[in-house]
């Protein structure tokens, strides 16, 4: 049997995993064990800065 997920439900799914991957990322930043170079630094970062813009641009529409 299939479920219907409305458009809202889906909307909620996608901010988790937004929310998610920017944690993650904050946590991989300030992990100091973590040795990385500074192009991961930086992508890392551009990743979490898209991941925000995402997220505010889908809050505005929920």
């Amino acid at each position: 049997m299939a479920m219907n997920v409305t458009s809202q439900e889906r909307a909620n799914h996608i901010r988790l995993k937004l929310i998610s991957v920017i944690f993650a990322i904050d946590l991989a930043l300030k992990n100091s064990r973590c040795n990385w170079n500074e192009n991961i630094k930086t992508s890392l970062r551009e990743t979490r800065e898209k991941c925000q813009e995402t997220l505010k641009e889908l809050e505005e529409v929920i």
